[in-house]
């Protein structure tokens, strides 16, 4: 089963859930669905923003030289390695071109975007007389962007991917799922990919 986890930025949220299914050996891509990364800046109104072909080591290097004391107080710094161990670079879904049977949210923004996506992706190929598409299910834990419950986040996403495992059918397996885990509001649906 092809399972993608995805946030805006490809950093923190997706990249907590990424780690902890790598390192427990589920089979998993992240991404993330912003035109751009960004990574807070020390100034309260600003922010540092990168391409999603910047790599994370290069990330790191610049919040260093900017001020290494405040992104290391911040655990910007620890989120970096940790994503610099699980893979070079965030992605972009839009950009990604690979069919998931199911794609995890972490926001209800992703959620939209990639609902959106999958459709306008859909629509095209219809227009352009492509045959029947396969279905994904995009499923939404909407999680608060921070280390703490990123990190929380990533074992219910993980119980979930192991039910999916076992089961193999994502819609059934889905729908139990959000009747029993209460902790993150979820959602989700059926769409074409």
């Amino acid at each position: 089963m092809r399972i993608a986890i995805v946030c805006a930025n490809n950093q923190n949220r997706s990249m907590a859930a990424h780690h902890l299914l790598l390192n427990s050996g589920v089979d998993v891509c992240s991404y993330g669905t912003s035109a751009q990364v960004r990574i807070p800046a020390k100034e309260r109104e600003a922010v540092n923003t990168y391409s999603f072909g910047k790599t994370y080591e290069e990330m790191l290097l610049d919040l260093k030289a900017k001020d290494e004391d405040f992104y290391t107080r911040t655990g910007i710094l620890q989120m970096l390695r940790r994503n610099m161990e699980v893979k070079a670079r965030p992605q972009r879904f839009q950009d990604a071109n690979t069919p998931f049977d199911v794609v995890i949210c972490c926001d209800s923004r992703c959620f939209d975007i990639i609902h959106s996506f999958y459709l306008a992706q859909a629509a095209a190929q219809a227009e352009a007389g492509a045959g029947a598409q396969v279905a994904s299910y995009l499923v939404n834990f909407e999680i608060e962007d921070t280390p703490q419950t990123a990190t929380a986040a990533a074992e219910h996403i993980l119980s979930l991917c192991r039910l999916l495992e076992k089961t193999g059918s994502p819609g059934d397996t889905i729908a139990q799922f959000i009747e029993t885990q209460k902790t993150f509001p979820m959602l989700y649906t059926v769409v074409p990919c």
